[in-house]
């Protein structure tokens, strides 16, 4: 499994060039970068108003049936396993998932000093299924204000690589875009892998893409980090990308196993 981890580590830097490469200066109207991004997502014809009421419908359907699968199974769930719990490379004890994989995650995002944010992450995992929820909230110093912006995001999960040591996943789901000028969502894909090398230590690497309003907007992002009993401490770097521009930047957080 060490070699298929090497193989995805140097797959996820090689396109990270390719990725940060649509970064772009601040227009001249002061809309910043957070608005620009949006503004790459704005509905240009009727057609995409009408759909508007079936994506919402959409939406609310996945939220509530996410809603339940989470709530059936924390109300199930025992304590579960964690990384390098007692051995050396393992995600589960000998008895595998008695309740599932359930963590949080809290992380600082800083792209430079005038935009930054926060990323908040739920995941839960039974076996090779799992449910990832996101949100990402960006803040940008435009001058005179603050400009805001909100990405949230659900998944359904499947580990096509389901390892002890080192976990391939493939993701569906639905992307919401929000900020002051334009609120939107539409369908996306992913992956997710996350290895163990050596105790304490975890790599892991997660992609997205999405389709809003018929234009391309994706997100990149690899960690490095360690574990202290449940609690996994990180370093890496995120990369949210639309069409129009790439906003990249450091990524510091932490993640609680429960």
């Amino acid at each position: 499994m060490k070699s298929i981890l090497t193989f995805c580590i140097v797959i996820l830097f090689a396109i990270v060039p390719y990725y940060s490469y649509a970064q772009d200066e601040e227009g001249e109207d002061k809309t910043g970068k957070l608005g620009k991004l949006a503004g790459s997502y704005e509905d240009e014809d009727e057609s995409s108003k009408k759909n508007k009421n079936k994506d919402e419908e959409r939406d609310a359907f996945f939220a509530h049936l996410a809603m339940d699968i989470v709530g059936h199974a924390i109300s199930n769930m025992q304590p579960g396993p964690y990384p390098y719990n007692g051995s050396a490379s393992n995600f589960s004890p000998a008895d595998p998932y008695p309740g599932g994989i359930l963590h949080t995650q809290f992380s600082y995002f800083r792209h430079d000093e005038n935009l930054f944010g926060l990323l908040w992450r739920f995941n839960y995992a039974y076996q090779r299924f799992g449910i990832s929820v996101d949100l990402i909230n960006l803040l940008e110093d435009i001058g005179d204000r603050y400009d805001n912006l909100n990405l949230a995001a659900g998944r359904l999960s499947w580990d096509f690589i389901g390892k002890q040591d080192f976990r391939l996943s493939g993701q569906l789901g639905v992307r919401n875009l929000f900020h002051e000028t334009v609120s939107t969502s539409g369908p996306e894909a992913g992956f997710r892998f996350i290895g163990l090398p050596r105790k304490p230590f975890i790599v892991e690497g997660s992609g997205t893409v999405a389709s809003i309003n018929g234009r391309q907007f994706s997100t990149l992002s690899g960690t490095f980090g360690l574990m202290i009993k449940r609690v996994h401490l990180f370093m890496g770097g995120q990369i949210i990308r639309s069409s129009e521009i790439a906003i990249d930047g450091v990524l510091l957080g932490l993640r609680i196993w429960l």
